[in-house]
């Protein structure tokens, strides 16, 4: 997919939702592991980069219960209604999956790029 160049002032968003759901959401759920997620942001700076936090709770049956913080660092690309965030030539650090989604003045969705119906989709409303 070819993307247009970013014409964003700096946007803070904040994640409401996963696939449907309202926080606190069970993202994962098995046997082994409970994720759920408890809030986070997606930050897109005007410099075309940007930050999303996810703040979780690890559920483990044999260990018990850890609040953990996951940030993913990147850049971001729009094209009309369409959104990709994640890393656009060399890598880094660690190569996550980018992910894609739908843009809006007020709203975002991100899932994975490498299996879209089969992750979940991370919903984020634009703070004011």
């Amino acid at each position: 997919m070819e993307f247009e160049t970013n014409a964003l002032t700096s946007r803070v968003y904040q994640l409401v939702g996963v696939s449907g759901r309202t926080l606190p959401v069970d993202v994962f759920s098995g046997p082994i592991k409970t994720y759920t997620a408890l809030g986070g942001t997606l930050t897109l700076f005007s410099n075309d980069s940007s930050e999303e936090t996810v703040l979780g709770r690890d559920s483990l049956p044999d260990y018990g219960v850890s609040n953990s913080t996951f940030t993913r660092f990147g850049e971001y690309r729009i094209k009309g209604d369409s959104i990709e965030t994640g890393c656009f030539g060399r890598c880094r650090d660690i190569c996550w999956p980018n992910r894609i989604g739908i843009f809006t003045d007020s709203s975002i969705t991100l899932t994975s790029h490498l299996l879209p119906p089969l992750d979940p989709v991370y919903e984020y409303r634009l703070v004011p």
